[in-house]
């Protein structure tokens, strides 16, 4: 020790201190360089904190499937466990994704969810996206969700088991982000861009107008399959991110357990396939498209197979590197409804026990309560842009397809990834095309959603335009 200590002091006495002063300036650069190589993620370049978790919110009691209006009585049975699962991506200011086994995430579970994450957490509005990939065969989310959907009204007792249920997605959500919080360990974030076949236009057309349901086989899709994976420092997969553009809705509406569809077996499938990782599955503008070759569950699964046999493939690819965490923006757009009718017009209809019967005895106890009808429908709206690699749209309803061909049109195919049914689902939104040719998701499914009437055309280029607005402009082609 001794020696050590005189050979310092004889190397002291020997260096210049001009010399010393030149090695203490490189230091201080040095540094300042490793910091300046800490990126919003509060990490290394190249590697950032990420965590994922799932929580199990099948339910163990009886429960009223969502999605068809003609069933009638409780569940048969669990085919399927349901999962709440969420993805931390990030240290200081994270983002959170959160897929949920359901129809959807209804505006009254999003909001009480945003708040609890922030209150635990600080983690804002718009660093939260919360997606519902739609399963038919899910339980009724909350009541203030697809309140007319039902042939024969729920009962009160019914109305109980949805309140229950509501209460255990509330919380299986926030226990999810909470233990993916607890679990971020330094990761790789890669993303690409793959492709799925199984999803097909579900709206059959004569003379340019809507005939009805079935496989219209040159209708316009979205086929791409876009992914965000996230590697431990050991090139072990932590989790994966999928989204694709097709309706939940493989099981028909006479099949009665819970069962996630071909989502959920998607994110079973990509989970067996990476022991230990969490997969997400979102859906994209799907509204107007069906699974193919719909009607049992063996079909589901082959879907869900099909869709993680590609994820397997993509994460052997070179997938582009994510170094940082994304601008984050959320806003609500007012999207314009055509005038309600007058009451006259809708006491005539009151007295049906229909759907739209119900609908009418809806619309009255607002008017009878003093309230106005609904002359918009106030949608989330959410971008995240990762640099000028990636840029995420988060878009609440039911969309239809030409929503996101367009701003992949606009903006780039190779970068862009929209998903729909995230933050609420209050009714379908379609294009100006679909309210012109008339038919399901245009007119009559704002019925089940309880809407005093369809969307003005203008709904098309007040939703783009808002998009727009949150989009880089030197993004736009």
């Amino acid at each position: 020790m001794n020696k050590i200590k005189i050979q310092s002091s004889k190397i002291e006495r020997r260096v210049p201190r001009s010399f010393l002063a030149l090695l203490a300036l490189l230091a201080t650069c040095f540094l300042i360089s490793s910091c300046n190589k800490t990126d919003s993620a509060g990490s290394q370049q190249g590697s950032i904190p990420v965590g994922a978790a799932q929580v199990d919110i099948t339910p163990d009691y009886p429960v009223r499937l969502c999605g068809y209006g003609g069933r009638k009585t409780w569940n048969e049975g669990i085919e399927q466990k349901l999962w709440a699962r969420a993805l931390v991506i990030g240290d200081k200011n994270p983002v959170v994704a959160v897929t949920v086994d359901s129809i959807a995430v209804p505006s009254s579970i999003a909001e009480a969810a945003a708040k609890q994450i922030q209150e635990k957490f600080g983690i804002t509005r718009e660093r939260l996206v919360l997606a519902g990939p739609h399963s038919h065969t899910a339980p009724h989310p909350a009541r203030d969700y697809l309140p007319t959907l039902y042939s024969v009204p729920l009962t009160e007792e019914e109305w109980k088991t949805v309140d229950r249920y509501s209460e255990q997605m509330l919380q299986g959500i926030v226990t999810a982000v909470s233990n993916a919080m607890k679990s971020r360990t330094p990761c790789e974030l890669s993303w690409t861009k793959g492709e799925v076949g199984f999803a097909m236009n579900r709206r059959k057309m004569e003379n340019g107008k809507w005939k009805g349901f079935g496989e219209q086989l040159d209708g316009v899709v979205d086929h791409d399959l876009p992914l965000i994976a996230a590697r431990d420092e050991n090139g072990k997969v932590v989790a994966m991110l999928v989204n694709y553009a097709c309706h939940c809705t493989t099981l028909p509406g006479t099949y009665n357990r819970v069962c996630g569809d071909w989502a959920g077996y998607a994110a079973d499938a990509m989970e067996r396939d990476q022991e230990g990782a969490v997969g997400l599955v979102m859906i994209g503008c799907g509204a107007d498209a069906n699974p193919v070759n719909r009607g049992e569950l063996s079909v589901a699964k082959e879907h869900g197979s099909e869709l993680a046999k590609e994820v397997k493939r993509l994460l052997g690819t070179v997938m582009t590197p994510i170094g940082i965490l994304p601008e984050a923006k959320f806003q609500f757009v007012d999207l314009p409804l055509e005038a309600a009718p007058e009451r006259a017009s809708i006491e005539k209809k009151a007295s049906n026990t229909n759907q739209e019967g119900q609908l009418a005895q809806l619309l009255l106890k607002q008017l009878d309560a003093g309230e106005q009808l609904e002359t918009i429908v106030s949608l989330p709206v959410q971008t995240w842009c990762f640099g000028d690699e990636l840029g995420m749209v988060f878009i609440g309803g039911e969309v239809v397809v030409d929503y996101s061909l367009k701003l992949k049109q606009l903006y780039g195919a190779e970068k862009m990834w929209i998903s729909a049914y995230c933050n609420d689902v209050p009714c379908y939104i379609p294009s100006a095309r679909i309210l012109k040719e008339g038919g399901y998701e245009a007119v009559s499914s704002m019925i089940y959603y309880g809407k005093p009437a369809s969307f003005k055309p203008e709904v098309e280029p007040t939703l783009l335009n808002a998009i727009s607005e949150m989009l880089p402009k030197d993004w736009r082609k």
